[in-house]
């Protein structure tokens, strides 16, 4: 299973990959972003199973991501 973790604050997103233990909740790839641009770009690349997202991030919000992942039927 694959996780995409997207949050404009890096310190966060490192400190995901590097607390929580991924493989053992049975995720073999961890996808990162720091902005919702680059989220759609790996959304559109790799099959994504769980998306652990910021909901306030400059530009676009999570939300809006979200809405386009569901637009994808992602």
């Amino acid at each position: 299973m694959t996780v995409l973790i997207v949050d404009d604050q890096i310190n966060v997103v490192e400190g995901l990959v590097g607390s929580v233990d991924f493989a053992r909740a049975g995720m073999d790839t961890v996808l990162t972003a720091y902005n919702a641009a680059r989220a759609r770009e790996l959304l559109l690349m790799y099959p994504v199973d769980v998306m652990l997202c910021d909901i306030e991030m400059p530009g676009e919000n999570g939300l809006s991501l979200y809405r386009w992942t569901k637009d994808k039927h992602m």
